[in-house]
């Protein structure tokens, strides 16, 4: 069977406030939660875990991920029982000015609850 083509902006849309797994181009992975992506397809994890050769490399909260970066990303289950796994995401619109413009744009705004 053939591999199905996804559209890649869908495919992570589908995939916010659902544990993820992304393995960047340098080796390294991070499992966590997908807050939110951008028009740039940036990721935002939270509760984000850094893994080396499959070992825990140590816990980095939250971290943002640039899209250049990214050599695949798919979703992974995990278990509900977890200490730290994310119960909740609550998104809220704030504004927020672009460096060196005086522009604004809403941007989604994560807050997380254990």
């Amino acid at each position: 069977m053939a591999p199905q083509i996804t559209n890649p902006k869908p495919f992570l849309q589908d995939r916010v406030g659902k544990p993820v797994q992304v393995r960047l181009k340098w080796g390294m992975e991070y499992r966590g939660y997908l807050v939110s992506i951008d028009n740039y397809m940036n990721l935002q994890l939270a509760n984000t875990e850094e893994y080396q050769n499959d070992q825990p490399a140590g816990s980095l909260g939250e971290v943002f991920i640039r899209c250049n970066n990214v050599l695949y990303m798919y979703e992974t289950p995990r278990a509900s029982t977890s200490e730290n796994s994310l119960t909740s995401l609550q998104t809220g619109n704030r504004r927020v000015e672009r460096p060196g413009t005086r522009q604004t744009s809403d941007v989604a705004h994560a807050t997380l609850r254990r």
